[in-house]
């Protein structure tokens, strides 16, 4: 059973009051997660979010027919938040990795403290914004190492690319217009009737 003691051990957790911490634990559900158990899946709705109090989950994401493991979580991380507070769909699975328990915010309740000035909504509201960041941050480094090595232009490529510039100034068309899914479409069916 999670206490405010419990609690209190987060960092995340360490500018709420024990009033503060009190109050989470009456309004958020403990859940507990077998290792293995899938927290939220990706592509469903999202209905809440989580604290992580005890043990690790990993995010995952399903590309065409692999999973690739984006992060693995710690104790003290608040998971889910995002798909919850712009109302969309999970974008990755949560998995428990070893035995978990944490709490479980409803949409309402993190709804009531988004919008509310009490110290624990300030409080909670600081924590999502951090933990937000903390997410964007991995991702990003997550990124840049996935990306592929930088290797000097293609002069053939160049030239390629100045016809094409060449052609659109020529025909009126914008750039935009261009990448329009129709325009090159319409492009593709005037070469064959030319060739």
């Amino acid at each position: 059973m999670i206490q405010v003691g419990d609690l209190r051990k987060l960092g995340t957790l360490a500018t709420f009051s024990e009033g503060d911490l009190g109050l989470l634990l009456s309004v958020a559900p403990e859940r507990t997660l077998a290792s293995g158990s899938i927290l939220y899946a990706q592509g469903e709705r999202a209905r809440s979010c989580f604290l992580l109090v005890r043990g690790f989950v990993q995010v995952e994401r399903v590309r065409a027919s692999s999973t690739q493991v984006v992060a693995t979580l710690r104790p003290g991380t608040f998971v889910g938040q995002i798909a919850l507070l712009d109302h969309g769909k999970r974008t990755a699975t949560v998995r428990a990795v070893t035995e978990c328990e944490g709490l479980e915010l409803r949409s309402e309740i993190v709804e009531q403290l988004m919008m509310g000035s009490t110290p624990l909504a300030l409080a909670f509201q600081d924590q999502l914004a951090i933990a937000g960041i903390r997410q964007y941050r991995q991702a990003m480094a997550l990124l840049a190492s996935a990306s592929p090595p930088q290797t000097p232009p293609d002069p053939e490529r160049g030239r390629q690319l100045d016809q094409v510039q060449a052609y659109l100034a020529d025909s009126g068309i914008s750039l935009d217009e261009a990448d329009s899914v129709d325009f090159v479409h319409d492009v593709a069916q005037q070469r064959k009737s030319r060739f």
